[in-house]
């Protein structure tokens, strides 16, 4: 469907360290999408991938990652999408 234009576009970037762990929180104020959407079954192929690489990241460093999307279409309250990681700190 036509999303339209979105005015006043937002998009908020949070790093946070936290047990020798790295929270990423990507946050915009968009349209979001229809949880009708989410029921589907239809999957993307880039959350795919990117579960996959956690996945992988699982067993190399032997410990829990996380990553999540949730979003509203709440006219009302607050709309947008966000995308959490949760990711082993790499230091060189």
């Amino acid at each position: 469907g036509n999303l339209g234009e979105i005015k006043d576009g937002k998009l908020d970037i949070n790093f946070e360290e936290k047990d020798n762990l790295l929270h990423v929180s990507i946050k915009d104020n968009g349209v979001g999408f229809d949880e009708e959407v989410k029921k589907s079954g239809h999957k993307s192929l880039s959350t795919i991938i990117t579960r996959e690489r956690l996945d992988l990241l699982e067993k190399r460093f032997k410990i829990k990652l996380g990553f999540s999307i949730t979003s509203s279409m709440e006219k009302m309250q607050q709309a947008g999408t966000q995308v959490r990681f949760i990711l082993p700190m790499l230091y060189s």
